[in-house]
């Protein structure tokens, strides 16, 4: 008896623990293509970060494509209506997380496209909301 009652609630539980487990793998819609590191997890926790710093919504999204007019410049981020998006192949090349010769780092990346969810363009206004919350990507125009 006891050990019919033993695995019955081991039954139970697991049964309980998989619609919660399920219930939530279900829920998120995003990133695009799941994360495979270290940096890509770091763009899309610090962009979220700096969305709350700064009381807009966005997102980061992590993509192997690239949106109109983009695949020229092959920039590692751009912003479009509310999502972040970081190009898997740019940011493997370009974005590391500690701050190293000839990169950017993550922080400083997911920082400059949520600056611009209130500023599109690259000038002081846009500058200033990098410089509050992280190192800006560029210099000071």
């Amino acid at each position: 008896m006891k050990r019919f009652l033993a695995f019955a609630l081991i039954t139970i539980f697991a049964i309980i623990l998989s619609i919660l487990l399920g219930g939530c793998s279900t829920a998120s819609t995003w990133p695009t293509l799941a994360t495979a590191t270290d940096v890509e997890d770091m763009l899309i926790v610090e962009t979220a970060h700096f969305a709350s710093l700064q009381g807009v919504k966005v997102r980061g999204e992590i993509t192997d494509k690239w949106a109109a007019g983009q695949a020229a410049s092959q920039p590692a981020g751009w912003y479009v209506g509310g999502v972040a998006y970081y190009h898997r192949g740019m940011v493997a090349k370009w974005v590391t997380i500690e701050r190293a010769a000839g990169h950017e780092t993550a922080t400083n990346v997911a920082c400059h496209e949520v600056c611009h969810a209130k500023n599109p363009h690259h000038d002081l206004p846009h500058w200033e909301c990098m410089s509050k919350w992280a190192e800006p990507t560029y210099p000071r125009p």
